[in-house]
């Protein structure tokens, strides 16, 4: 009877950690994802990101917010940044909207401008599963591939 026991409990015991040892690899909703933007080009760039339940607009921003709060992340020639945000969030809004903007158009332009006559020099899109496929890294060239393939 001891012996059925031993077996018993060895036979659970080796389940449950087997169970253990699988949910270990699945991805939770709320892990941490980064997101990396490296600026390739040969000047500095501006950046300015928000996730959204839709694919949106510089101008779109005129509903929501004051131009002259938008706040841009510098980053100069061959360097990164990077976005911390959770896997649920990614899923619950599920567009990462990147804008980018050229020194010289940061220069050239007011925020209200930028917002109002939509200007920027580049601008990506990006679900969850769009910045899976790349990793959750973005390298700007200058020229815009995601533009090319959209």
């Amino acid at each position: 009877l001891d012996a059925m026991k031993i077996l018993k409990l060895s036979v659970f015991l080796f389940v449950f950690l087997a169970f253990l040892v699988s949910c270990k690899d699945e991805e939770s909703l709320y892990d941490e994802v980064t997101i990396t933007v490296k600026n390739a080009t040969d000047e500095s760039i501006f950046i300015f990101v928000d996730h959204h339940s839709q694919s949106l607009s510089m101008k779109d921003f005129t509903v929501w917010i004051n131009p002259n709060s938008l706040e841009f992340d510098q980053v100069d020639s061959g360097k990164e940044i990077q976005y911390k945000t959770e896997k649920r969030w990614l899923l619950e809004s599920p567009f990462y909207n990147i804008f980018i903007f050229k020194s010289e158009t940061i220069s050239l332009f007011s925020k209200e401008e930028l917002v109002e006559y939509d200007i920027f020099d580049d601008s990506y899109h990006l679900t969850y599963a769009d910045l899976k496929l790349y990793d959750f890294k973005i390298v700007y060239d200058g020229y815009s591939h995601w533009k090319e393939q959209n």
